[in-house]
Formats: C-alpha cells, sequence, structure tokens
C-alpha cells in the first residue's frame, strides 16, 4: 500500500491537450516557418497520442494524461512554448506490457522528425522527468536544452530511501498531522464506484501536504477532464524506473539543462540531487523555498520569469 501511495504522489504533470480538437495539416517543409501546431496531431507509427498547444519554442512533453497541460501549466508559459506532447490514454494492457524507455525515447524522435523539428525543447517532470535527460544522452544533436521540474535523477531504492527521510527530518508535526488527517478521511470513502484512474486523482488531491508549499492546497482543477491510464502508471513507475538509474552519465550530458525543485517537494525531495546536479557541466539547479511539487501552480509567474531568464541567458 505504502509503495501504490508512491506511486500517486509521483503521477506525472505533464501532458499535452488542447482547445481545438481538430487535426492539423503540415503543409511547411520548414518548422521555423510555420506557425504555431495545434490540436491534434497526427504522427505515421507513432504509439502514443500527440497534441499541441501554446505558441513558441517547440517543447516536447511526455504526457502521463490527456488534459493536464491545459490546466496546469500557466498562460504566460504558453504565450513562449508551442508544447507538443505524448499521452498513453488509448494504449491498452498488452501494448504497454511491452513498452521499453527505449521505446519511448524512440517515439519522442519520431513525432520531432515527422514535425521537422531542428533543435527540441524536451521538458518532464515527476516520474517522467528523467525521460529528457535519457533523451538528450541519446539524441543530443536534436536537444535545444531539457527542462526539469519536481524531479529525481532515478527512482531506484535510494528514492524510496531519501521519501522517507525527507519527510521524517523536514516536514512539521502540524504538516503531518493534516496529512494523517486527509489519508484517513480518504481511507473511510467509499471508492469502489470510481475507475482505477479516478481513484488515483482523489489519492493525489488528498496527498496535497507532500505536493504543497500550502499543505492544504487545492489542486483539483488541475485535473478537470483527465483520464489516467493506471497501466501505463504502473508498467512506467513500476517496472521500467524501478531498476534504472543513469545519474552517474547524466553527468556526461552536454545539453543545457534547467532542474527545478520546491523544497517543500516531499514527492521528489531536492536532496535527491545533491552530489548530481552541480556535476552535470551544462546544468542549472534552482531550488524555490516557497513551492512543493508543482510550482507552475503556486507560483506560477515565478516559475515562468525563471525559465524564460534561463532561456534568455542562452543567447
Amino acid at each position: 500500500m505504502k509503495r501504490v501511495l508512491t506511486w500517486i504522489f509521483l503521477f506525472a504533470l505533464l501532458s499535452t491537450a488542447c482547445n481545438n480538437k481538430k487535426s492539423v495539416e503540415l503543409k511547411t517543409k520548414n518548422m521555423k516557418s510555420q506557425l504555431a501546431l495545434s490540436g491534434d496531431l497526427n504522427i505515421p507509427d507513432a504509439i502514443f497520442n500527440y497534441s499541441a498547444i501554446g505558441q513558441g519554442i517547440p517543447c516536447i512533453l511526455f504526457a502521463g494524461a490527456e488534459n493536464l497541460d491545459k490546466n496546469l501549466l500557466p498562460e504566460e508559459f504558453l504565450k513562449h512554448f508551442n508544447v507538443i506532447g505524448a499521452n498513453a490514454d488509448h494504449l491498452p494492457e498488452e501494448v504497454i506490457n511491452k513498452l521499453t524507455i527505449d521505446d519511448i525515447l524512440d517515439d519522442i524522435e519520431r513525432a520531432r522528425k515527422y514535425l521537422e523539428i531542428d533543435k527540441v525543447v524536451v521538458f518532464g517532470h515527476s516520474m517522467f522527468s528523467t525521460l529528457p535527460l535519457d533523451y538528450a544522452l541519446k539524441y543530443p544533436d536534436n536537444v535545444r536544452f531539457t527542462l526539469l521540474t519536481g524531479s529525481a535523477p532515478a527512482f531506484n531504492e535510494r528514492y524510496f530511501q531519501a521519501l522517507d527521510e525527507y519527510w521524517e527530518s523536514f516536514a512539521t508535526p502540524e504538516r503531518k498531522e493534516i496529512y494523517q488527517s486527509r489519508m484517513d478521511s480518504l481511507m473511510a470513502t467509499d471508492m469502489t464506484s470510481l475507475t482505477l484512474g479516478e481513484q488515483f486523482i482523489k489519492q493525489y488531491l488528498a496527498a496535497a501536504p507532500k505536493y504543497f508549499y500550502n499543505p492544504t492546497f487545492d489542486c483539483s482543477d488541475a485535473w478537470k477532464d483527465v483520464e489516467v491510464n493506471m497501466n501505463f502508471v504502473d508498467h512506467y513507475f513500476g517496472k521500467l524506473l524501478s531498476s534504472r538509474d543513469n545519474s552517474e552519465v547524466y553527468k556526461s550530458l552536454s545539453v543545457p539543462t534547467l532542474i527545478i525543485s520546491g523544497k517543500y517537494d516531499f514527492a521528489c525531495p531536492h536532496i535527491l540531487w545533491d552530489g548530481i546536479a552541480e556535476e552535470i557541466p551544462t546544468a542549472k539547479y534552482v531550488l524555490f523555498e516557497n513551492a512543493g511539487h508543482n510550482p507552475m501552480l503556486e507560483i506560477p509567474d515565478e516559475y515562468t520569469n525563471t525559465v524564460l531568464g534561463w532561456v534568455e541567458s542562452l543567447k
């Protein structure tokens, strides 16, 4: 049960969605010369569903579920980034069970090629935060920069140990009491009529003390019209990540990387980056003192300005 709840704490706030659901046709050969992509994107032979929102620098996200970016990414952020992402909502269990990390990386590359993006930004959050780094290792010449938020360099046993240690040492008695009260209320709730994905969201909302600076933060609007493919979450986090650790290899990265953490992130404690972030020569590490796992929700202006300021520094 403890590890199941941990998966809940880690579900990525990464996804792509669109206000306009119609497919778009790409009529130009140069991504730089065409208008921002919008709506559902038909990528031939792609494993995942792709859609786009926003405008500006092409940015590929790997999605946990559709509609989260529309609900979560700040409006100002979407004025500067044309977010192109994939979601696994439609994937059947037999396909999911065969997926590897390389399959996911290659599908992102398939989308980049088809959309004719020269160098792309790859953005990751929570359990998907290692994908940008792994993509940059595999396809370094195709990356403009990578962006990580609410992240960890690995999700192995060291990760689970850090979760317990950071919660016990840093969470205040008041925060722990709020968390326990919310968990008790959750456990007393009859959720038998809900799908596994709906239960997942209920549990995520109840776990606010582990996600946010404000332990009673209400992020229910962020989950509006979101469906979670629990088969995918279980396979990706429970199987693909549990034995994977490239944290030492990441120190050889050659692409610019921005790593953003929140001091009150008990789902991906910032201490996991100790001894790693500072040894990535092209990385900048930012720790927000007034945010948790989702700074794009808690401090949207500060989050967006931090990202844009760093991007400007790369010019």
